[in-house]
């Protein structure tokens, strides 16, 4: 499409899923392994990342405002409320799929000499795909619910820098556009299609060498 605006809603929204998606999914799994080996402290990490999902969007934006007020909203805010926001649930997916793991295959592994990264490759990643995978499909469905965070950060005609697709396809609604509107829904549609089905193929084809 032409339209300008289209364009810089797709970038815009490319950029957030590249960026935002993989440091949720890393986030959250450093945060899951931290909780299933800490012997100290496990509940206060749980409250302070679990907080989020009990409390309203607009509270969040006050908060993360608050963190960056001498900056004004931008990509930086956006994707740092992304993550606060939907940490904590994707951290208690990766924790149960933690917790399915038989321990003796550590002790097994720890008997026949293999470092805690070679446990890390051989063990729990490819046991932990499953969920990995799961918490990704999450992680794009919460990614296209971000019109409200950036409804609150910029206003109902935020900068450019975080008009995103979901506020293009708000924007042709109001305006009767159904045309656009067709066009950026089928475009959202492709975009998740796509990446689930690379991520989708990746998964195959590492399960295929680990089994």
């Amino acid at each position: 499409m032409e339209n300008s605006l289209f364009r810089l809603a797709t970038g815009n929204t490319l950029r957030y899923i590249a960026i935002g998606v993989p440091l949720l999914l890393l986030f959250s799994l450093f945060l899951a392994l931290l909780l299933y080996r800490a012997t100290y402290g496990s509940k206060i990490i749980r409250l302070f990342f679990v907080f989020p999902m009990v409390v309203p969007v607009s509270a969040i934006v006050v908060i993360v405002q608050g963190i960056l007020s001498n900056t004004s909203p931008d990509m930086i805010h956006l994707i740092l409320l992304f993550l606060w926001k939907n940490v904590g649930y994707n951290m208690i997916l990766l924790f149960a799929g933690l917790a399915m793991i038989p321990r003796n295959y550590y002790e097994n592994a720890q008997i026949d000499g293999a470092s805690g990264m070679q446990c890390f490759c051989h063990i729990t990643l490819p046991m932990l795909l499953p969920m990995l995978f799961l918490t990704f499909l999450v992680s794009m469905i919460d990614i296209f619910k971000s019109f409200r965070e950036v409804l609150l950060l910029g206003g109902e005609t935020p900068k450019d820098e975080i008009y995103m697709i979901q506020n293009f396809v708000n924007s042709s609604f109001e305006n009767l556009n159904f045309q656009q509107l067709c066009v950026a829904m089928m475009f959202i549609c492709i975009i998740v299609f796509s990446m689930i089905g690379v991520v989708y193929a990746i998964y195959h084809a590492v399960q295929k060498k680990y089994n």
